[in-house]
């Protein structure tokens, strides 16, 4: 796979992932402690996983050859944060047991953690897939007074993002959590319809550019 993409995009995207992702050690899967990317037309998909948790962000990217790979997250975080010009063009290639990583005049291999893609996709849910309508406003009301909690870029990044939680109530109960390890905001509101219902409780987490995009501010 060959992309090119701004390093501080790609970098902060992957920040977003300590969250989630165990320490590394001898008793957990190298899988845990991973980072998978994958190319769409336009985009790069990032994912992660640990035993019970998921996560998938998207970053715009110009794809120059399609792929997907698995990498150490820590491996790969450092390797990026050591360039230095500000859009770079990435090269990933694999070769029998070893991934072979090229940015600028930079290389780094590692062993190969799995070739298989799907492992790090979440499990599908039973039926079919949950979708539900909100108003705009709501969700506005629903961002706007959390982004105040999330913390500002200072090293914690697990706390840089909007935790977002779906209830499969009747009514979609919508709770959104802000904090910077200090304080906390908390916003609860049953609104909009299921066209698909969930059978459990739906989490995601949602960087705070996005949840500033394309809302208008809360009445």
């Amino acid at each position: 796979m060959n992309f090119t993409c701004p390093r501080a995009s790609l970098v902060k995207t992957l920040q977003l992932f300590a969250h989630i992702l165990e320490k590394r050690n001898s008793d957990h899967h190298a899988l845990h402690y991973a980072v998978g990317l994958s190319t769409k037309p336009d985009h790069l998909e990032l994912r992660a996983t640990t035993h019970d948790q998921h996560c998938c962000l998207s970053l715009p990217a110009s794809i120059l050859k399609a792929g997907h790979a698995i990498l150490p997250f820590d491996l790969l975080l450092d390797f990026l944060k050591a360039l230095s010009q500000k859009t770079i063009t990435v090269a990933i290639t694999t070769k029998k047991d070893t991934i072979h990583l090229n940015a600028e005049s930079s290389r780094l291999r590692f062993p190969l953690i799995s070739s298989d893609w799907s492992v790090l996709a979440p499990p599908h849910p039973a039926g079919p897939s949950p979708q539900l309508t909100l108003p705009i406003n709501v969700l506005s009301a629903m961002f706007h007074p959390v982004l105040s909690s999330v913390a500002k870029e200072n090293g914690r990044y697990r706390l840089q993002a909007i935790q977002v939680q779906i209830l499969p109530t009747a009514t979609p109960t919508l709770i959104t959590i802000g904090t910077d390890g200090q304080r906390l905001t908390r916003m609860k509101q049953e609104t909009g319809s299921w066209v698909t219902k969930p059978n459990e409780v739906l989490t995601a987490l949602i960087p705070k550019r996005t949840a500033r995009l394309d809302l208008p501010p809360s009445n």
